[in-house]
C-alpha cells in the first residue's frame, strides 16, 4: 500500500540522537517526582528507626533499585524513549496514590467546595470558569504562485498544463466530509521501490541517516514510467526534497525536477486519466495535520500546484463550568469568551500577560515576570515564553520557569486527564476583586480551551 507513514521515518530520525531540546518544562516535573520518591525512601528509613534500627542483612533487603526518571516528552505525535514503560508505570502509580492522599487531605481542610481541590499540601486551586472553543472550518483551495527548488532558489510553475477545477472540488469535498484517507487511497497509483533498487537506477548514493521513499509511476503523464521519491538528508529539522527522475531510452533516469519539502506523507493519485502528486501537510510548529498540496508534472517539471487548507469560519462556544457565586464572574467571562484570543496569542509571539503581572524589561534580570500567583501576599518570580520548534521532535507549547513555586506545575498536572492531548500555550494573571486570577490557555489543533483559577492557601 502506498502513502508513506511519517512515523516510520521519524523512528529512524531519532534513533541514537539526544534528548529533546525542550527540557525546561519537564525538568520541573522530574524534580517534583524525584522529591516524591525521596520522601518514600525517607519514610522507610524512619520506620526502620522506630522499630529499633534493626540490622539489615542481605536476606532482609527487599527494596529494589529506585527506577531512573528521564525526560517526559508530552508530544503524543513523536516521542523519545528516555525511560522504560514499566518504570514509568510504577512512577505514575506512586504519583496517583500521592495525588489521592493530597485530595483527601484537601477535603479535610475545607477544600470540598465545588470546583476546588488541593493541588499541593497547603494550596487549593479553585476552579472558577472553563470554556471550550471548537473551530468551525471550511476546506479552501489556493493556487500556488511558486515553489523552492532549493533553500534559496524560488521558481514558478510552467503552467503548460493546469489542474482541473473538477479535481479541486473533489479534494475539497473529501476534506469537508472528513474522508480524505479512504478517498485518496482508492485512487492511488504507482509501485513502491526499495531504496537499493532506486539508487541503482538513479546512481544515487545514500550516506549516514539519508533515506529515500521512492515510487515508480508515470508522474508527468507522457506514457513512460518515471521515478519519484522523497529524499531525506538526515538531521532533526526533517528537511527533505521531492525529486523526479524522468526516463529516456538514451540516458536512462535523469533528475529533471526537485523541490523543498519536509519529511511528510505523499501519494500519487490518478484522476480522469492523469496522475498527480498529493502531499499531506502539517503545521511545523504544532505538528498537527493542516491539509494537502497537489502538484501536476508535465515534461518532467512542475506545471501547476494548489494548496488545500482549513479556514476557520467561526467557533462553537461551550461553557462547561462556571462558579456563579464568585462576584467577579462577569469580568472573567468578558475576558475569556473571546474568539480573537488565538490572534492575540499569535500577534504577541505566543505570550499573553495580564494586569496582575509585573514585567521587567532589563536585560540582566533572571526572571522577567512576577505576580502573587497564590494570593499569599508574596511575589513569585518567573519566566514564560512560547517554544517554537526548529526540529521535528518538539511541538509548540508554553515553557515556564519559576524561581521557587511549583504550584502552577502541580495545577497543570492535575488537569492532565481533563485536557487530554491539548497543550498549554500560555498563562496570565488578572486582578479581579483584589485577587489574582490565573488564566490557562490550552490548544489542540484549531480548537482551544480556557480556564480561570484562583489559587490560595488552604491553611
Amino acid at each position: 500500500m502506498l502513502g508513506f507513514r511519517t512515523e516510520i521515518w521519524l523512528t529512524l530520525l531519532f534513533l541514537g540522537m539526544g534528548k529533546s531540546i525542550n527540557t525546561k518544562l519537564y525538568a520541573i516535573k522530574e524534580q517534583t517526582r524525584m522529591k516524591k520518591i525521596k520522601a518514600i525512601i525517607l519514610c522507610t528509613i524512619i520506620s526502620l528507626m522506630m522499630t529499633g534500627c534493626k540490622n539489615v542483612t542481605e536476606d532482609d533487603q527487599q527494596i529494589g533499585p529506585i527506577p531512573s526518571i528521564g525526560i517526559d516528552n508530552s508530544n503524543e505525535d513523536i516521542t523519545t524513549e528516555d525511560i522504560s514503560t514499566d518504570n514509568m508505570s510504577k512512577i505514575d502509580d506512586m504519583n496517583m496514590e500521592d495525588d489521592n492522599r493530597q485530595l483527601l487531605a484537601g477535603l479535610e481542610n475545607g477544600a470540598d467546595k465545588e470546583g476546588a481541590e488541593e493541588i499541593r499540601t497547603g494550596y487549593i486551586g479553585e476552579k472558577l470558569f472553563h470554556v471550550n472553543f471548537k473551530a468551525i472550518t471550511k476546506p479552501v483551495s489556493e493556487a500556488l504562485a511558486s515553489y523552492y527548488s532549493d533553500m534559496e532558489s524560488q521558481r514558478t510553475f510552467s503552467y503548460s498544463s493546469r489542474i482541473p477545477q473538477e479535481l479541486v472540488d473533489f479534494i475539497v469535498e473529501a476534506m469537508e466530509a472528513g474522508k480524505e484517507e479512504e478517498t485518496f487511497a482508492s485512487i492511488e497509483v504507482g509501485t513502491i521501490l526499495g531504496q537499493e533498487e532506486y539508487c541503482n537506477l538513479t546512481g544515487l548514493t545514500l550516506y549516514g541517516m539519508e533515506t529515500v521513499s521512492p515510487v515508480k509511476v508515470d508522474a508527468d503523464n507522457d506514457g513512460t514510467d518515471d521515478l519519484i521519491g522523497l529524499f531525506y538528508g538526515g538531521g532533526t529539522g526533517g528537511f527533505s526534497t521531492m525529486e523526479l527522475y524522468k526516463f529516456s531510452d538514451k540516458e536512462g533516469y535523469t533528475k529533471t525536477s526537485s523541490f523543498e519539502c519536509f519529511l511528510q506523507d505523499f501519494k500519487l493519485i490518478s484522476y480522469q486519466g492523469k496522475n498527480y502528486l498529493l502531499m499531506k501537510e502539517f503545521d511545523y510548529n504544532t505538528k498537527y495535520y493542516s491539509g494537502y498540496t497537489l502538484y501536476l508534472y508535465e515534461g518532467g517539471v512542475l506545471a501547476d500546484g494548489i494548496n488545500f487548507s482549513f479556514d476557520i469560519q467561526d467557533y462553537e462556544i461551550d461553557i462547561t463550568y462556571e462558579d456563579s457565586s464568585f462576584s467577579g464572574m462577569a469580568l472573567i467571562k468578558s475576558t475569556l469568551i473571546n474568539k480573537n484570543l488565538p490572534n492575540i496569542l499569535n500577534n504577541n509571539d505566543g505570550v499573553i500577560y495580564g494586569n496582575g503581572e509585573s514585567i521587567y524589561e532589563a536585560d540582566d534580570v533572571a526572571y522577567r515576570y512576577s505576580s502573587d500567583i497564590d494570593n499569599d501576599g508574596k511575589l513569585e518570580y518567573y519566566n514564560k515564553s512560547m517554544w517554537f520548534p526548529s526540529n521535528m521532535g518538539t511541538v509548540m507549547q508554553c515553557i515556564y520557569d519559576f524561581e521557587e513555586s511549583n504550584v502552577l506545575q502541580d495545577l497543570c498536572e492535575s488537569l492532565d486527564d481533563e485536557v487530554g492531548k491539548a497543550r498549554l500555550y500560555t498563562f496570565w494573571l488578572d486582578k479581579v476583586n483584589d485577587k489574582n486570577i490565573l488564566y490557562l490557555y490550552y490548544g489542540e489543533n484549531l480548537d482551544f480551551s480556557l480556564y480561570a483559577y484562583m489559587l490560595r492557601g488552604s491553611k
